[in-house]
């Protein structure tokens, strides 16, 4: 907690020197609206393909997202971005994993789940770093409130003594996340433009669930890369 507080005061303190700062270009009003698309790509425990939750077992994913800027100076703004993921699991390498916790007696496992569903809100600065009148590098650091759905699952096993089923349950978990992006943003028009953002969120989260009806906990360290493009307008 030391080390982030000792950051986010550097941070703010670059904040108050960028927002004096005079550039010669600068082509944003004092609104900026912007829509993008792209993939969520599944990073440290999300997707990692060990053990067998299902988390660790994520695909890469869609990603769709929006945000809202107000500018108080030429190069900076407060922003409030919007993304929502979702994310299929591997079910034959889950269904391998689970055959593997005892190949002397597992024949075949099959599994059945749905997918993963993120949704963020986050609110933060937007640094703007114009670099001639068609084209800005675009930097945000952010924090905010992050849910995570974790389906439920099903998984069917034929061992030697004859068929079991698990079945494990869903749960949502609501967590406080940091969020941090950059990527570049190209003048179209005057109030239009067009950007391609690289963003990273992750936090971690402890997944309470049942497992044929008996209690479990576990803990995720999920992260997730989002690559995407879209559009901006000025007003």
């Amino acid at each position: 907690m030391k080390r982030i507080l000792i950051k986010y005061s550097l941070f703010l303190c670059l904040v108050v020197l960028a927002g004096n700062v005079k550039g010669q270009y600068y082509y944003f009003d004092r609104g900026l609206v912007e829509v993008n698309m792209g993939v969520a790509i599944p990073f440290f425990n999300f997707g990692d393909q060990h053990g067998i939750e299902s988390a660790h077992y994520a695909k890469t994913g869609f990603n769709a997202g929006g945000s809202v800027a107000y500018f108080y100076s030429k190069h900076v703004a407060m922003e409030l971005d919007l993304n929502y993921n979702i994310h299929g699991v591997n079910t034959n390498k889950l269904a391998d994993a689970y055959y593997h916790t005892d190949t002397i007696n597992n024949i075949s496992a099959a599994v059945t789940v749905g997918s993963f569903h993120d949704f963020s809100g986050a609110v933060g600065f937007r640094f703007d770093l114009p670099v001639s009148e068609q084209f800005s590098f675009v930097f945000k650091m952010m924090s905010g409130l992050r849910g995570v759905h974790k389906p439920g699952a099903t998984i069917n096993l034929v061992t030697i003594s004859g068929p079991s089923r698990i079945i494990e349950t869903a749960d949502t978990q609501v967590k406080f996340a940091f969020y941090s992006a950059f990527g570049g943003r190209v003048r179209i028009t005057e109030k239009l433009g067009a950007h391609a953002m690289v963003s990273y969120i992750g936090s971690n989260l402890n997944f309470e669930f049942k497992k044929n009806k008996v209690p479990v906990v576990t803990n995720e360290h999920l992260g997730v890369i989002m690559v995407n493009v879209g559009v901006g307008l000025s007003f």
